[in-house]
């Protein structure tokens, strides 16, 4: 939809005025300012000049498992990216921040240092995440799992 010519038109007509375009990775159509048009198969040229246009993320939050943690990503511009994870009593703890959304490399990184810093071994985080798994999936049977043990 993005590459049709009216939308086309519609940017190139914007001049300095704010738009705010939602696009939900998670989507059927989904794409990456990072993957530099790469997700649009049909007309990667295009897509890359609309992947420059918004190369500045004004808003982003996305919750995502990254190294055996909870990973929440967290921008709101002009504000450095924020990368927070969920400790193992479930209180929100801040690795890191930078001015361009850390790299897997970086995130790893930062987890490994987290861990190291306050002596969290691998089975408690991996214990930790399928807990969590199984309580998303299904709420009433954790909560018994949790009580039971």
């Amino acid at each position: 939809v993005v590459t049709s010519p009216k939308f086309t038109h519609f940017f190139q007509s914007m001049g300095d005025r704010l738009v705010i375009m939602t696009n939900t990775e998670n989507a059927a159509a989904n794409w990456r300012v990072e993957n530099m048009g790469a997700d649009f198969y049909d007309n990667p040229d295009v897509g890359l000049e609309i992947c420059k246009m918004f190369a500045q993320q004004s808003y982003y939050y996305q919750l995502v498992p990254i190294n055996n943690w909870q990973v929440t990503f967290f921008r709101a511009y002009p504000c450095p990216w924020e990368l927070w994870i969920e400790d193992l009593n479930y209180n929100l703890v801040k690795l890191g921040e930078s001015e361009q959304k850390p790299s897997y490399d970086q995130i790893v990184a930062w987890t490994e240092a987290y861990e190291d810093g306050v002596g969290v071994r691998a089975f408690q985080k991996v214990g930790k995440l399928l807990q969590d798994n199984q309580q998303r999936l299904d709420p009433d049977d954790a909560s018994f799992a949790l009580s039971a043990s």
